[in-house]
């Protein structure tokens, strides 16, 4: 089973993505990688060609751990 984290608008939430994806891991005790499978789940799910979710998912695995903690990780 596929699974992906989401949010509402900011504005109905009070949160964002980004603060669910932190949250879930400290949680859970998740690695990066995890969570990128993860977002990738979410990419695979989406209404895009074949073509946009390869992009996308390239661009999940350049830029998410930047992403996530606001700065690249060493």
């Amino acid at each position: 089973i596929p699974v992906t984290l989401n949010t509402d608008n900011l504005t109905v939430s009070g949160t964002s993505l980004q603060r669910e994806y932190a949250l879930v891991q400290n949680q859970f005790d998740l690695s990066d990688d995890t969570l990128k499978a993860i977002a990738k789940n979410a990419v695979d799910g989406a209404f895009l060609s074949a073509e946009e979710k390869e992009t996308l998912k390239k661009q999940i695995d350049r830029e998410f751990s930047i992403w996530l903690h606001g700065q690249s990780k060493k």
